[in-house]
């Protein structure tokens, strides 16, 4: 179709970024080598999602928070090695990748142009996933040191909106996730990993994208983990005036998108409620706000790579990481379950985490105490050697109403945090340490307190051998009720 075509062409615009040119590196130990590549991949792919948040504008829209969370790994290199009987497995990706990613761009962009001169509906399904590969590629490429961003959201709707008059508005969304899944090439009863949609860019879940996630699950089975083959259902939704629109993704273990659905639901059919997130102001500023993933490595010792005992200085950045049972995007939990959350420091140090609730009536920040010690120690955890690089059980949590918003916060650092650790007030009737009444404030107050002490840690002589370096982690979960 020519005059699509001619209108995509003009829609692929080139934004000049800054040139990151860093190293990216996943880490997995396990007791099993398939167990500890997993891992790498999902720290790798965690890792690249945090680094692309900075990039993006906060106005960013679900499509393209939902491209920073599945930006492609392509030239990875993959070593394993054993530590102390487990298996220690990196994944990593540098600059020598940036060309490969180059390359597909360039291929990619090709495939755009060919699928342009054909409006079928096939046709345009094909073409969204190659738009969604083509932003998610270049995403990945300025993280490594390219110069320019192609994007092509604009592109992106231009596509949507010619399906909209080719596609059947659906009554009901059972009829809506079988048509999806036939797009999407998945038979029933084959198991994969399906997060709920995002909307409006917030990592909240409405009742609406859990009806979504909850019915794929009824007809393809809910995997153990991560799927058998690695692959994954992600995608977002738009409210319109009188439609919803419903777009999903199904992905490979490398985050290569493989499918596209596009689905068409007449509003009419849900509560305005039940599909408008109610907290996506705060979930945009903590996903988006992290300054602290790139936290500058283990520094030098002047002159030379080693140590006075001759030992190599680690020059990764420290890194921290938090998740539950049910991993770290699109969770959820109904009132009355329980669930395990997890977190995993990079090296010896220290971490200590921070809470934020967000529920009708109710919005505050805490501090949870980590051990029976006194004063600000007991909101402090030592993390020994032996409990480095591995996800440690920090302890099983319940759900209770009322319904909303819950946001999880760590802090990593490589000595103690000292001054760091904000004043908190025990409440009696709550149980908890109270830090603030306004969780905006408080993660922008908390962030600030270490950007101040991270640039000013240094010793006495100048060096930064011995300043204490700092790491940040969020998850965020939903409160929802069965009914």
């Amino acid at each position: 179709m020519p005059r699509l075509s001619k209108t995509i062409s003009f829609l692929f615009l080139f934004i000049v970024t800054p040139c990151f040119a860093n190293t990216y590196v996943g880490e997995g130990l396990a007791e099993s080598e398939k167990a500890a590549l997993n891992d790498a991949y999902f720290d790798l792919k965690n890792l690249l999602s945090d680094a692309a948040n900075p990039m993006i504008d906060s106005d960013m829209t679900a499509s393209i928070y939902r491209k920073t969370l599945t930006l492609p790994i392509i030239g990875e290199i993959i070593k394993t090695s054993t530590i102390n009987s487990l298996f220690h497995t990196t994944v990593e990706i540098d600059r020598s990748s940036l060309s490969l990613y180059q390359e597909r761009i360039k291929k990619t962009r090709k495939e755009i142009e060919l699928l342009t001169q054909n409006s079928t509906p096939a046709n345009l399904l094909n073409l969204l996933v190659k738009i969604n590969e083509l932003d998610g590629l270049s995403i990945a490429a300025s993280l490594l040191g390219n110069t320019s961003i192609s994007t092509s959201s604009d592109a992106e709707d231009v596509v949507k909106k010619t399906l909209l008059n080719k596609l059947k508005i659906h009554g009901s969304l059972d009829e809506a996730i079988t048509k999806a899944l036939q797009q999407l090439n998945i038979n029933y009863g084959q198991p994969i990993l399906t997060y709920p949609p995002f909307t409006d860019g917030s990592a909240e879940i409405t009742p609406f994208s859990k009806s979504v996630q909850t019915l794929v699950e009824k007809y393809t089975g809910r995997p153990t983990g991560i799927s058998e083959n690695g692959h994954s259902i992600m995608g977002e939704y738009e409210v319109h005036d009188n439609t919803i629109l419903l777009s999903l993704f199904r992905f490979d273990y490398k985050n290569t998108p493989l499918k596209s659905a596009l689905v068409i639901l007449d509003k009419k059919q849900f509560s305005t409620s039940n599909f408008i997130p109610a907290y996506g102001k705060f979930t945009r500023k903590l996903t988006r706000g992290l300054v602290l993933i790139s936290s500058k490595p283990t520094p030098k010792v002047p002159s030379a790579s080693h140590s006075k005992e001759g030992k190599k200085t680690n020059q990764r950045p420290l890194r921290v990481s938090i998740k539950t049972d049910k991993g770290v995007n699109g969770i959820s939990y109904f009132i009355g379950e329980s669930g395990n959350l997890y977190f995993k420091l990079s090296e010896p140090g220290h971490i200590y985490i921070i809470g934020h609730i967000l529920k009708k009536g109710k919005t505050l920040s805490y501090i949870l105490p980590l051990n029976n010690d006194s004063g600000t120690n007991r909101f402090i955890m030592k993390i020994k050697q032996s409990d480095a690089k591995t996800w440690q059980l920090l302890g099983e949590f319940s759900i209770d109403a009322p319904l909303g918003l819950e946001a999880l916060q760590i802090f990593g650092s490589s000595k103690h945090p000292g001054n760091n650790i904000p004043a908190a007030n025990y409440d009696d009737m709550s149980g908890l340490y109270i830090i603030g009444l306004n969780p905006e404030n408080t993660v922008i107050a908390l962030r600030g307190l270490v950007k101040l002490s991270d640039s000013g840690s240094k010793n006495v002589v100048g060096d930064e051998i011995n300043a204490n370096r700092y790491a940040e982690d969020t998850m965020q979960f939903t409160t929802l009720s069965k009914n």
